[in-house]
Protein backbone atom coordinates (compact mmCIF):
# COMPACT_ATOMS: atom_id res chain seq x y z
CA UNK A 1 0.00 0.00 0.00
CA UNK A 2 1.27 3.52 -0.90
CA UNK A 3 1.11 6.12 2.13
CA UNK A 4 0.66 9.63 1.23
CA UNK A 5 3.20 11.88 2.71
CA UNK A 6 2.19 13.86 5.67
CA UNK A 7 1.59 18.20 5.36
CA UNK A 8 4.52 18.12 8.26
CA UNK A 9 6.63 16.09 5.59
CA UNK A 10 5.79 17.95 2.95
CA UNK A 11 6.19 21.25 4.81
CA UNK A 12 9.81 20.62 6.16
CA UNK A 13 10.63 19.60 2.69
CA UNK A 14 9.74 22.62 0.90
CA UNK A 15 11.57 24.52 3.96
CA UNK A 16 14.28 22.72 3.27
CA UNK A 17 14.27 23.68 -0.55
CA UNK A 18 13.78 27.36 0.48
CA UNK A 19 16.33 27.74 2.66
CA UNK A 20 19.15 25.59 0.22
CA UNK A 21 17.69 28.12 -2.72
CA UNK A 22 18.88 31.15 0.15
CA UNK A 23 22.23 30.60 0.47
CA UNK A 24 24.59 32.75 -0.79
CA UNK A 25 27.12 31.15 -3.74
CA UNK A 26 30.70 31.23 -3.26
CA UNK A 27 32.12 33.13 -5.85
CA UNK A 28 35.93 32.25 -4.79
CA UNK A 29 38.25 30.13 -6.52
CA UNK A 30 38.26 26.18 -6.01
CA UNK A 31 40.51 25.69 -3.36
CA UNK A 32 43.10 23.06 -2.74
CA UNK A 33 43.00 19.94 -0.62
CA UNK A 34 45.90 19.12 2.35
CA UNK A 35 45.13 15.85 4.77
CA UNK A 36 47.13 16.13 7.97
CA UNK A 37 47.75 12.81 8.77
CA UNK A 38 50.39 11.30 12.37
CA UNK A 39 52.69 8.57 12.29
CA UNK A 40 54.16 7.27 15.23
CA UNK A 41 58.32 7.04 14.95
CA UNK A 42 60.11 4.14 14.88
CA UNK A 43 61.14 4.14 18.59
CA UNK A 44 57.93 5.06 19.59
CA UNK A 45 56.26 2.18 18.15
CA UNK A 46 58.74 -0.48 18.66
CA UNK A 47 61.39 0.88 21.40
CA UNK A 48 64.70 2.69 21.23
CA UNK A 49 68.56 2.39 22.89
CA UNK A 50 69.86 5.41 24.89
CA UNK A 51 73.16 6.25 24.30
CA UNK A 52 74.09 5.22 27.99
CA UNK A 53 72.88 1.67 27.61
CA UNK A 54 68.76 1.77 28.67
CA UNK A 55 66.44 -0.05 26.85
CA UNK A 56 62.98 1.26 26.57
CA UNK A 57 60.41 0.08 25.54
CA UNK A 58 56.76 2.08 25.78
CA UNK A 59 53.17 0.38 26.51
CA UNK A 60 51.33 2.99 25.78
CA UNK A 61 51.81 6.86 24.41
CA UNK A 62 47.84 8.56 24.43
CA UNK A 63 47.52 11.73 22.49
CA UNK A 64 45.21 14.38 20.49
CA UNK A 65 46.08 16.02 17.72
CA UNK A 66 43.81 18.07 15.41
CA UNK A 67 42.81 21.83 15.07
CA UNK A 68 44.59 21.81 11.81
CA UNK A 69 44.44 24.90 9.64
CA UNK A 70 46.18 26.98 7.32
CA UNK A 71 47.23 30.75 7.74
CA UNK A 72 49.07 32.91 5.70
CA UNK A 73 53.50 32.56 6.77
CA UNK A 74 54.85 34.84 9.19
CA UNK A 75 55.65 38.31 7.64
CA UNK A 76 52.88 37.56 4.91
CA UNK A 77 49.23 38.92 4.20
CA UNK A 78 46.96 37.58 2.32
CA UNK A 79 49.36 35.41 0.79
CA UNK A 80 46.52 32.10 1.96
CA UNK A 81 43.17 31.76 1.49
CA UNK A 82 42.24 29.64 4.91
CA UNK A 83 38.53 27.46 2.88
CA UNK A 84 38.66 25.62 6.30
CA UNK A 85 39.54 24.29 9.36
CA UNK A 86 39.25 21.34 11.74
CA UNK A 87 37.51 22.22 15.41
CA UNK A 88 37.89 18.64 16.63
CA UNK A 89 41.21 16.18 17.19
CA UNK A 90 41.88 12.40 17.01
CA UNK A 91 43.00 10.52 20.39
CA UNK A 92 45.49 8.03 19.08
CA UNK A 93 47.49 5.40 21.74
CA UNK A 94 50.07 6.00 19.01
CA UNK A 95 52.47 2.57 20.37
CA UNK A 96 49.02 0.49 18.31
CA UNK A 97 49.32 2.65 15.09
CA UNK A 98 51.71 0.87 12.60
CA UNK A 99 50.16 3.39 9.21
CA UNK A 100 49.45 7.03 8.62
CA UNK A 101 46.49 7.93 10.78
CA UNK A 102 44.19 11.34 9.90
CA UNK A 103 44.22 14.13 11.75
CA UNK A 104 42.30 16.15 9.38
CA UNK A 105 41.16 17.28 5.95
CA UNK A 106 41.27 21.29 5.29
CA UNK A 107 40.92 23.46 1.89
CA UNK A 108 43.03 26.73 0.84
CA UNK A 109 44.52 28.51 -1.86
CA UNK A 110 47.95 29.97 -1.97
CA UNK A 111 50.99 29.83 -0.24
CA UNK A 112 49.94 28.55 3.50
CA UNK A 113 51.74 27.74 6.54
CA UNK A 114 49.73 24.85 8.22
CA UNK A 115 49.65 24.53 12.17
CA UNK A 116 48.07 22.34 14.23
CA UNK A 117 47.24 21.30 18.34
CA UNK A 118 48.73 19.06 20.58
CA UNK A 119 46.02 18.78 23.05
CA UNK A 120 44.24 17.60 25.53
CA UNK A 121 40.51 15.87 24.35
CA UNK A 122 38.07 17.98 24.04
CA UNK A 123 34.19 17.20 23.74
CA UNK A 124 34.31 16.95 20.38
CA UNK A 125 37.67 14.41 20.36
CA UNK A 126 36.53 10.98 17.92
CA UNK A 127 38.32 7.84 18.99
CA UNK A 128 41.36 6.56 16.90
CA UNK A 129 43.87 3.03 16.69
CA UNK A 130 44.37 1.99 20.05
CA UNK A 131 41.96 4.11 22.08
CA UNK A 132 38.43 3.28 23.81
CA UNK A 133 36.15 5.47 26.08
CA UNK A 134 37.98 4.16 29.15
CA UNK A 135 40.66 6.27 27.42
CA UNK A 136 39.04 9.22 26.53
CA UNK A 137 37.38 9.47 30.04
CA UNK A 138 39.87 9.30 31.68
CA UNK A 139 41.77 11.74 29.76
CA UNK A 140 39.42 14.20 29.84
CA UNK A 141 39.30 14.70 33.56
CA UNK A 142 40.71 18.56 34.26
CA UNK A 143 43.08 18.45 37.28
CA UNK A 144 46.25 20.53 37.78
CA UNK A 145 50.19 20.05 38.61
CA UNK A 146 53.32 21.49 39.26
CA UNK A 147 53.17 22.94 35.89
CA UNK A 148 49.28 23.61 34.42
CA UNK A 149 46.25 24.72 36.27
CA UNK A 150 42.81 22.72 35.65
CA UNK A 151 43.59 21.03 31.91
CA UNK A 152 42.95 17.49 30.80
CA UNK A 153 45.82 15.36 30.12
CA UNK A 154 47.57 16.22 26.71
CA UNK A 155 49.66 12.96 26.89
CA UNK A 156 50.00 9.62 28.94
CA UNK A 157 53.13 7.22 28.50
CA UNK A 158 53.33 3.98 29.93
CA UNK A 159 56.66 2.08 29.68
CA UNK A 160 59.80 0.85 30.68
CA UNK A 161 63.77 0.41 30.73
CA UNK A 162 66.01 -2.02 31.55
CA UNK A 163 69.44 -2.37 31.95
CA UNK A 164 71.90 -5.06 33.38
CA UNK A 165 69.01 -6.69 34.58
CA UNK A 166 67.49 -3.76 36.05
CA UNK A 167 64.12 -2.25 35.04
CA UNK A 168 62.88 0.97 35.86
CA UNK A 169 59.15 1.51 34.87
CA UNK A 170 57.07 5.01 34.49
CA UNK A 171 53.83 6.36 33.64
CA UNK A 172 53.69 10.04 33.22
CA UNK A 173 51.08 12.31 32.53
CA UNK A 174 51.51 15.97 30.98
CA UNK A 175 48.64 17.87 30.83
CA UNK A 176 50.09 21.25 28.94
CA UNK A 177 48.48 22.00 25.15
CA UNK A 178 50.83 23.71 22.34
CA UNK A 179 49.73 25.11 19.20
CA UNK A 180 52.56 23.61 16.85
CA UNK A 181 54.02 25.48 13.47
CA UNK A 182 56.50 26.16 12.15
CA UNK A 183 58.43 23.21 11.84
CA UNK A 184 62.30 23.43 10.58
CA UNK A 185 62.98 21.90 7.40
CA UNK A 186 66.16 19.08 7.38
CA UNK A 187 68.95 19.30 6.83
CA UNK A 188 69.18 22.72 8.72
CA UNK A 189 71.38 24.31 6.25
CA UNK A 190 69.16 24.62 3.70
CA UNK A 191 66.36 26.61 5.09
CA UNK A 192 62.38 27.00 5.12
CA UNK A 193 60.01 25.41 6.94
CA UNK A 194 58.24 21.61 5.95
CA UNK A 195 54.97 22.94 7.26
CA UNK A 196 55.30 25.48 4.26
CA UNK A 197 52.99 24.36 1.67
CA UNK A 198 51.59 25.72 -1.77
CA UNK A 199 47.91 24.95 -2.35
CA UNK A 200 46.77 25.08 -5.97
CA UNK A 201 43.02 24.70 -6.91
CA UNK A 202 42.04 20.87 -7.30
CA UNK A 203 45.26 19.79 -5.81
CA UNK A 204 45.12 17.16 -3.54
CA UNK A 205 48.27 16.58 -0.58
CA UNK A 206 49.32 14.90 2.18
CA UNK A 207 51.64 15.87 4.90
CA UNK A 208 52.56 13.98 8.22
CA UNK A 209 53.33 14.42 11.64
CA UNK A 210 55.77 11.88 13.75
CA UNK A 211 54.87 11.16 16.97
CA UNK A 212 58.46 10.83 18.62
CA UNK A 213 58.58 9.45 22.12
CA UNK A 214 62.38 9.41 22.12
CA UNK A 215 62.16 13.19 22.36
CA UNK A 216 61.30 12.92 26.20
CA UNK A 217 64.52 11.53 26.56
CA UNK A 218 67.18 13.75 25.28
CA UNK A 219 69.97 15.18 27.33
CA UNK A 220 69.02 18.79 25.90
CA UNK A 221 66.79 20.32 23.44
CA UNK A 222 69.58 19.92 20.89
CA UNK A 223 68.93 17.86 17.52
CA UNK A 224 71.91 15.58 18.49
CA UNK A 225 71.62 15.90 21.72
CA UNK A 226 72.21 11.98 23.22
CA UNK A 227 69.22 9.84 24.38
CA UNK A 228 69.38 9.47 28.71
CA UNK A 229 67.91 7.24 31.42
CA UNK A 230 70.93 7.38 34.12
CA UNK A 231 69.31 10.39 35.46
CA UNK A 232 65.81 9.26 35.33
CA UNK A 233 66.60 6.21 37.08
CA UNK A 234 68.38 7.70 39.70
CA UNK A 235 65.07 9.80 40.64
CA UNK A 236 63.83 6.73 42.32
CA UNK A 237 64.04 7.67 45.54
CA UNK A 238 61.94 5.63 47.20
CA UNK A 239 63.51 2.34 45.00
CA UNK A 240 60.58 0.77 44.11
CA UNK A 241 61.07 0.63 40.85
CA UNK A 242 58.71 3.29 39.48
CA UNK A 243 59.88 6.56 38.58
CA UNK A 244 57.06 9.18 39.06
CA UNK A 245 57.43 13.06 37.68
CA UNK A 246 57.37 13.71 41.72
CA UNK A 247 60.46 12.25 42.37
CA UNK A 248 61.95 14.06 38.98
CA UNK A 249 60.80 17.72 40.50
CA UNK A 250 63.70 16.42 43.74
CA UNK A 251 66.76 15.46 40.98
CA UNK A 252 68.69 18.28 39.78
CA UNK A 253 69.25 18.49 36.20
CA UNK A 254 72.27 19.17 33.65
CA UNK A 255 72.91 22.91 32.65
CA UNK A 256 70.52 24.20 29.40
CA UNK A 257 72.26 25.68 26.33
CA UNK A 258 70.83 29.20 26.26
CA UNK A 259 68.40 30.09 23.75
CA UNK A 260 69.52 31.16 19.83
CA UNK A 261 66.58 33.69 19.42
CA UNK A 262 67.95 36.93 21.94
CA UNK A 263 63.58 37.59 22.32
CA UNK A 264 62.93 33.80 23.24
CA UNK A 265 62.01 33.76 27.11
CA UNK A 266 63.24 30.54 28.22
CA UNK A 267 61.33 28.49 31.11
CA UNK A 268 63.09 27.85 34.44
CA UNK A 269 64.66 24.31 34.33
CA UNK A 270 66.16 23.26 37.81
CA UNK A 271 65.00 19.46 38.03
CA UNK A 272 64.92 16.66 35.33
CA UNK A 273 60.71 17.13 35.84
CA UNK A 274 61.57 20.76 34.48
CA UNK A 275 63.51 19.82 31.66
CA UNK A 276 61.10 16.55 30.28
CA UNK A 277 57.98 19.25 30.93
CA UNK A 278 58.73 22.47 29.70
CA UNK A 279 61.52 21.60 27.12
CA UNK A 280 61.25 17.80 25.77
CA UNK A 281 56.98 17.78 25.78
CA UNK A 282 57.06 20.11 23.41
CA UNK A 283 59.33 18.60 20.20
CA UNK A 284 56.80 15.11 20.63
CA UNK A 285 55.24 16.33 17.31
CA UNK A 286 57.13 17.50 14.40
CA UNK A 287 56.92 16.79 10.42
CA UNK A 288 58.16 13.54 9.43
CA UNK A 289 61.96 13.91 8.16
CA UNK A 290 61.66 17.33 9.53
CA UNK A 291 63.58 19.16 12.65
CA UNK A 292 61.90 20.86 15.53
CA UNK A 293 58.84 23.06 15.43
CA UNK A 294 57.60 26.27 17.07
CA UNK A 295 55.36 25.93 19.82
CA UNK A 296 52.59 28.33 21.74
CA UNK A 297 51.74 27.05 25.40
CA UNK A 298 47.87 26.98 25.30
CA UNK A 299 45.89 28.00 28.59
CA UNK A 300 46.20 26.91 32.26
CA UNK A 301 50.13 28.15 32.45
CA UNK A 302 50.90 28.15 36.55
CA UNK A 303 53.03 31.57 37.11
Amino acid sequence: MRHRPSWHSVLSQVSLLVCVSCLPADGRPEPGSLLLEAQPSEGTRNGFATSDGWSISLDRFITALGGVEVDDPEGQENGCADYSETNYEWLFDFRAVDQPEKVGLIYGLGECEVEWRHRGPSPDTRLGTGTSNRDLEQMRLEASDDYVDERPTTLRVIGRAEKNGVTKSFDWGFRAGFRVSQCESLPAEEGGLATMVSLSANVEQVLTVEVRAEELFRATTEEDAPLLFDGIAAADLDQDGAVTLEELAQVPTTPQPEPTDPEQTAPTVESMSDLIYELLLPRVTRISGGGACTTERRGGQRN
